[in-house]
């Protein structure tokens, strides 16, 4: 029993520490190997659950896409050329209106003597063959000009490799327009402004959003309004601006022809303190030989910086008007961007133009039947040049136009018949022709017409220097 005694504890030792119910004490070694008892106590209990760790969140910055609003289209684009017919005659014509032109315009085709003098506002000597046209120019393409004859060959070469790059890769590849090529001083190798526009014309260009041109029949304007050259003529434009004011004109037509724009800017700031809404238009005298196609950057500037302070923009004029210039959709996508540039909120009005434009019949004679519509997206309206002069029947020339759009019309006004103070001197006085004016505004508004009307006859100071549709040299306000 003293030897079993002994034996039964050991057994029953390993039993209780192989069950658990005994744990062993954790035993550790110092440096020299020596064991290192810790008491149980000692010991930390495992988790029972892991341990946070804290770590701060990483900020993932949020990527916003921009929002493209693209604004939906309320005006369709319009560019159609229709050739009037007998039938239309009937209808644009008022018979009952003995003021009509001397010559008749019951007769098979266009009356010579009728609106086919070209246009309201056009000059003489727009005819391709102009003899004004420059014969020793690079303007013409079938003249290109040789360096001069002492030169050698190794650059006279060199001269027609420019010329070769320049006419396989030059405007008339992307330029429709060939008229206006043909007669540009600029057309040649040497001018900067082909390689700006061949860059603006591959550029696309957004949607313009449509501003409505409300209540247009209440719109009685002006034009047009040029930069002033000399003191003399600001004093007279304030003077005539007065009396018209008087009258109960509110719009003025300011027209822009490419120079610094800060006169003009100016004269545009004084109309407005009268009183008066301001539109504008790019476009030279009418004159092929001047240049459309100026430097983009200069054309953009200035479109910018004028369209900031005027309410209304006219896509042509004289110039840049349909019967002198087959403008390109790119050339009015463009212009009207930058002018959207500077007013967001700027009204823009195509033109509707019947009359010469360029184009001959088969005979050789000119074609002056033709009626082209050009109406950009989303434009506000459209100014119809060519008809605004007695003997018209307004309600005709609405009817139309409104079988190619139904944007607002304002009509350009002349006055008794174009050149009725110079080449077709009608013999009356101020007085007698305001009213012939007034009359004729009238009847177009009561056809749902704005008007503009021309402060001279349409000569411009070609017939008689002092005739000028010019509010800086016209002379309605002297006794």
């Amino acid at each position: 029993m003293r030897i079993l005694t002994p034996l039964l504890i050991v057994i029953l030792w390993l039993v209780l520490l192989l069950t658990g119910a005994l744990k062993a004490e954790e035993v550790l070694y110092d440096l020299d190997g020596n064991p290192m008892t810790i008491p149980e106590s000692e010991v930390p209990a495992e988790p029972s659950q892991p341990i946070p760790i804290n770590v701060p969140a990483m900020e993932i910055p949020k990527i916003v896409l921009p929002v493209v609003h693209i604004p939906k289209l309320i005006i369709p684009s319009v560019a159609v050329t229709y050739r009037i017919t007998p039938a239309d005659i009937m209808q644009l014509y008022d018979p009952a209106d003995t003021d009509v032109a001397t010559t008749t315009i019951a007769t098979t085709d266009v009356a010579t003597t009728s609106i086919a003098t070209h246009d309201n506002i056009a000059l003489p000597n727009t005819d391709p063959a102009d003899t004004d046209v420059a014969t020793t120019t690079m303007a013409t393409h079938g003249n290109i000009a040789l360096p001069n004859t002492d030169q050698t060959v190794a650059s006279v070469a060199a001269r027609m490799k420019q010329w070769e790059r320049f006419l396989a890769d030059g405007p008339d590849k992307y330029i429709r327009d060939k008229r206006t090529l043909k007669h540009s001083k600029g057309f040649n190798p040497d001018n900067p402004a082909w390689a700006a526009w061949q860059l603006v014309y591959a550029q696309e260009y957004p949607r313009i959003k449509h501003v409505p041109a409300e209540n247009i029949t209440e719109l009685k304007m002006l034009a047009e309004m040029r930069k002033a050259e000399t003191p003399a003529a600001i004093d007279n434009l304030i003077e005539e601006l007065k009396y018209f004011k008087g009258l109960g004109y509110n719009g003025v037509l300011a027209i822009w022809e490419g120079e610094e724009p800060f006169a003009l800017l100016q004269q545009i700031v004084r109309a407005k303190a009268l009183g008066y809404k301001v539109w504008f238009a790019y476009g030279k005298r009418e004159k092929l030989q001047d240049d459309v196609f100026i430097a983009p950057d200069v054309l953009q500037r200035g479109l910018s910086l004028l369209a900031s302070v005027c309410d209304g923009y006219v896509i042509g004029w004289r110039r840049t008007s349909i019967h002198l210039f087959n403008a390109d959709d790119q050339y009015y996508a463009a212009t009207i961007n930058w002018v959207r540039q500077g007013n967001p909120d700027i009204r823009v009005f195509g033109e509707a133009y019947y009359g010469y434009q360029g184009n001959n019949n088969p005979d050789g004679s000119y074609n002056e039947t033709e009626f082209t519509v050009r109406v950009p997206e989303n434009a506000s309206g459209v100014v119809v040049i060519n008809f605004g002069r007695r003997g018209i029947r307004p309600d005709g020339v609405r009817n139309l136009l409104r079988q190619y759009t139904n944007v607002p019309l304002v009509a350009l006004v002349v006055g008794e018949r174009p050149y009725y103070l110079t080449r077709n001197l009608n013999n009356k006085t101020k007085e007698e022709n305001r009213q012939i004016i007034t009359s004729i505004e009238e009847r177009f508004r009561r056809a749902g017409f704005g008007t503009a009307t021309l402060a001279g006859d349409g000569s411009n100071e070609i017939y008689n220097p002092n005739v000028s549709d010019d509010l800086c040299k016209s002379q309605w306000s002297k006794q």
